[in-house]
């Protein structure tokens, strides 16, 4: 009975080692005005080696708003990657990072932009 609960203990502590290898880097829902027209999320890599993302911008209901970019996959050390998506008026938007590894020289930023391209608000993730 004894070793089955400390073998029990050793596999749930290696599970749970092998899952904080990974990090998730995630911004508030922000409105711009209503002249947004786009929603673009920025994620840099200021490390010394490749990190592989996943990243998504969703409206305020937790949807998965359809972008024309992905950064879906590594990020090269000293390179950025971005997702861009039109958005709505009237609707708060979201950006988060699905980061395999750690997010130690991650840095992420979400920028609400209108027409012309001119950010209207913008958001670091954390």
């Amino acid at each position: 009975m004894r070793a089955s609960i400390v073998l029990t203990a050793i596999a749930f502590l290696l599970g749970t080692a092998a899952a904080s290898h990974a990090a998730k880097l995630s911004s508030a829902a922000i409105y711009g005005s209503i002249a947004q027209r786009q929603a673009g999320c920025t994620i840099g890599n200021g490390g010394p080696t490749p990190v592989s993302v996943d990243a998504h911008i969703y409206d305020e209901s937790g949807n998965i708003v359809p972008a024309s970019s992905s950064c879906n996959g590594p990020v090269e050390a000293g390179f950025i990657c971005q997702v861009f998506a039109n958005i709505a008026n009237g609707v708060a938007y979201a950006c988060s990072v699905d980061i395999a590894g750690s997010a130690k020289f991650i840095r992420a930023n979400l920028t609400l932009r209108d027409a012309n391209e001119v950010p209207v608000r913008s958001i670091d993730l954390r």
